[in-house]
């Protein structure tokens, strides 16, 4: 079973001082984005090549930039947010993935909840390959919703989210080929175009068999990524000390009754 970690909170509002003359460079080269969408893809390049130099940091995160802004011009984000037709979709794709938003944790940082283990697998895989388009377009606006998501005045991380994966009820039928590779198409994605928004990762009710698989991933990944991943076989106690009691369903250790996804017939989160 991975090992907690600490949970500091990333102070951007710092990063965005320290590296304010390399985050200049990059607004020339990406002119229509953000000191916080900048800051997340060039710490994404340090990260990912520690020992090279800074300037080709700079311009590797620069390039990345640019991809990332013909993408959403070719997917139409922006216009799909502001499609009500798109929008009722994306709510109902959170009941099919049974996810919802669940407000901001004790640090300003929006949190999301998904319960993989109750998923209905083989719909879920259906829908995925009649309409691969659609499918992932959905997802990023989920994505799309936490970045967007309006916090407190004091939150120091403003890019960072929290995402919750309730894994009760996980088995082979998660293996599924077709889901399998749907969820490696949005990873890669949400790699590609959404880099350094996961503050911290928490996997509760996780069975036996996904803590094998994180044992055998563990040397592969980055003490970075390990920092942001709490895995437990059950719902630790720590959770609601960290994100708040109100915020969370009472399946999770919080104070909230009647909470979608767990209560289906719930209302669903309203921005």
């Amino acid at each position: 079973m991975m090992q907690q970690h600490g949970t500091s909170v990333l102070d951007r509002r710092a990063l965005l001082r320290e590296h304010a003359e390399l985050l200049e460079e990059l607004r020339h080269a990406a002119p229509s984005t953000s000191q916080h969408e900048r800051l997340g893809f060039l710490r994404a390049c340090m990260l990912e090549q520690p020992l090279a130099k800074t300037s080709e940091q700079v311009e590797a995160a620069a390039g990345r930039l640019r991809a990332t802004a013909e993408w959403r011009a070719n997917v139409g984000i922006d216009a799909a947010m502001a499609d009500s037709s798109l929008i009722k979709a994306e709510r109902s794709h959170r009941n099919l993935l049974r996810y919802d938003f669940l407000g901001h944790d004790r640090h300003g940082r929006p949190v999301m909840v998904e319960r993989v283990g109750a998923w209905d697998v083989q719909r879920i895989a259906e829908m995925a390959a009649s309409d691969p388009e659609r499918f992932v377009l959905l997802h990023c606006m989920a994505v799309e919703t936490m970045v967007r998501m309006e916090r407190p005045a004091d939150c120091i991380d403003e890019r960072g989210q929290v995402a919750i994966m309730d894994c009760s009820g996980l088995g082979m039928q998660h293996l599924n080929s077709g889901l399998v590779r749907a969820m490696q198409v949005i990873s890669q994605i949400d790699s590609d175009h959404y880099p350094d928004t996961l503050a911290e990762l928490w996997v509760v009710n996780a069975p036996a068999i996904f803590s094998a698989i994180t044992a055998l991933c563990r040397p592969f990944l980055s003490s970075d990524t390990l920092q942001k991943f709490h895995v437990s076989y059950g719902v630790p106690p720590e959770l609601a000390n960290l994100v708040g009691s109100k915020v969370l369903p009472v399946e999770l250790g919080g104070e909230r009754i009647l909470c979608f996804p767990y209560d289906c017939n719930a209302p669903l989160f309203e921005f």
